[in-house]
């Protein structure tokens, strides 16, 4: 086991060691985001560590993605891998647009259909001006859940408070309320000349399901 943990932090470090060194010459960048808890919106996906990796193609304001989590519990108790697809387009002057295909593997992958397929179509809506940023965000099938959030960025920290409605992010009830406020405090750190990693540390409450969490992560 401790071989087959070795072998991946060195595969790791490799594609962030790429990214860093391609990403001025080329409109296509990779990330991997380690965490001690997948926590997302107020809620958490699982119970175990997840590795969440991601690619992207850039060109100006256009950016098509593709992100994933995956976590660390091989008895397969937990909640099912992710793997999404976006489409975003952000303009000069702070306003942005965002389209997510949040696919639940425990499904067909071409299985759309509204009531038992395996994705949850979202449209979101960004506006950032200085260091607040706004957004809003509706899923178009399946639930269709809301979900708002308002974030103020200082230096290495950010202060965050989100609100949603029905069981997505709240406890089982189709009222709209708070249900994700947090801290998030983190620095980069340079390595090398062409490799940098930035841990971080969230404390995230969710007031509707009276739970907090604590999560340690670290982009790579």
């Amino acid at each position: 086991m401790k071989r087959v943990f070795l072998s991946f932090a060195a595969a790791i470090a490799c594609m962030a060691t790429f990214a860093q060194e391609s990403e001025a010459t080329s409109p296509f960048s990779i990330s991997a985001d380690v965490v001690s808890r997948y926590v997302w919106r107020g809620s958490e996906i699982g119970g175990s560590p997840n590795i969440q990796p991601g690619l992207s193609y850039s060109i100006g304001g256009l950016t098509a993605g593709a992100w994933g989590s995956y976590d660390f519990d091989f008895s397969k108790t937990t909640a099912a891998p992710e793997c999404d697809l976006y489409l975003s387009y952000d303009f000069e002057f702070g306003l942005g647009f965002i389209a997510t295909d949040y696919y639940n593997q425990s499904f067909r992958y071409f299985d759309y259909d509204g009531t038992t397929g395996a994705h949850s179509i979202e449209l979101g809506l960004t506006y950032s001006i200085g260091n607040l940023s706004l957004g809003a965000y509706k899923f178009i099938n399946q639930s269709e859940a809301t979900y708002v959030e308002a974030a103020y960025e200082f230096k290495n920290a950010k202060l965050f408070v989100g609100a949603g409605d029905k069981s997505y992010y709240l406890n089982y009830t189709e009222d709209f309320n708070i249900c994700n406020v947090g801290l998030t405090v983190g620095k980069e750190v340079q390595l090398t000349e062409t490799w940098k990693v930035a841990p971080y540390a969230s404390f995230v409450v969710n007031p509707n399901k009276e739970e907090a969490f604590l999560v340690l992560g670290i982009t790579l």
